[in-house]
């Protein structure tokens, strides 16, 4: 029997062959909805039929989603739309025009910041329900790790920390090369979709710097290498995400791009760089390695952005009746 709480949670065909932030996000938001009491299934081979779910939730704005939500539209279901995307200005073009394919077909967006929120703002129809959920991040990154698991497992004293997907977009080459006269280790944990782009990266690296794969989420070694690090660095052209937040909650100081969405989640707390000017990045990890720790400042981030609370809004919406 149908009921306003039961969700079916979709994205794009091709997710999951590399799986990074977004994907875990997407998981994690599964699973916390389930906490707070929802019925909530990822679509595959082990979810229901669709006449089972009330609502559709679906996460990315990537094409290959679009026929799937399509068909759920046709068959009346609630559809609630979770862009996760970013662009460095206002879509327009072919582009715009895919976007608004998809706000047509939802009832409500999901924005986790303003910044977001007014980037796509323009073509969103007047009819279509805002929702505002902070990025989520699992409770446990704030909790100690068993001390020095990650440093005395890989023979480290010091080191800088850098998670995530390395690929082009995430600009892991220009901090190697910015990087290298840097006595410091940089430490990648992460997978890579570009072998070309990765093998560049391992090419460029020196012999100091490590390269490690993706560690289980939320593990004892992931947690540690996160609270034992002297910093944690994302350069990326897009906004951080979970990882610069799960860094921050444990935490780590942090060096981000200069950036609207940096400022708006962390104020004046991280080091800001240009990420595509050598000299900016090398004087900002010199700069940060020179500041002390804020666990104050952590357990604030940690208060606002902390799974299940984060989802209030959403589970507010979700359980309405139509």
């Amino acid at each position: 029997m149908t009921t306003a709480s039961s969700v079916l949670v979709t994205t794009y065909p091709e997710a999951f062959l590399h799986k990074g932030g977004g994907e875990y996000e997407l998981l994690e938001i599964v699973f916390n909805l389930r906490k707070t009491g929802l019925i909530a299934d990822v679509y595959g081979p082990f979810s229901r039929d669709i006449e089972n779910y009330d609502t559709i939730l679906h996460f990315s704005l990537e094409s290959g989603g679009l026929p799937l939500l399509e068909r759920a539209r046709g068959l009346e279901k609630r559809i609630v739309l979770w862009p996760n995307f970013w662009l460095a200005e206002s879509p327009s073009g072919e582009l715009a025009n895919l976007i608004r394919r998809f706000f047509a077909l939802a009832d409500a967006v999901v924005f986790k910041s303003q910044i977001e929120q007014d980037m796509l703002q323009a073509l969103i129809p007047k009819a279509c329900r805002i929702v505002r959920v902070p990025t989520g991040v699992d409770p446990c990154f704030a909790l100690p790790a068993p001390e020095r698991l990650f440093r005395d497992s890989y023979s480290l004293t010091e080191y800088l920390l850098w998670v995530g997907i390395i690929e082009p977009g995430k600009n892991q080459l220009q901090a190697i090369r910015a990087l290298r006269s840097l006595d410091l280790p940089l430490v990648f944990i992460g997978n890579y979709r570009d072998r070309g782009y990765y093998d560049l990266c391992r090419r460029t690296a020196p012999e100091h710097f490590i390269f490690l794969d993706p560690m289980p989420y939320k593990s004892d070694m992931l947690r540690a290498a996160l609270r034992e690090c002297r910093l944690y660095i994302e350069l990326a052209s897009e906004p951080g995400g979970k990882s610069v937040l799960e860094a921050v909650i444990s935490g780590a100081g942090v060096v981000l791009p200069e950036s609207a969405w940096g400022r708006e989640h962390f104020g004046d707390f991280p080091v800001y760089v240009d990420p595509e000017n050598d000299s900016s990045i090398l004087e900002g990890i010199e700069r940060g390695l020179r500041l002390k720790r804020d666990p104050a400042f952590a357990s604030a981030v940690a208060a606002r952005h902390a799974f299940p609370g984060v989802l209030r809004s959403l589970c507010g919406y979700l359980n309405e009746e139509r």
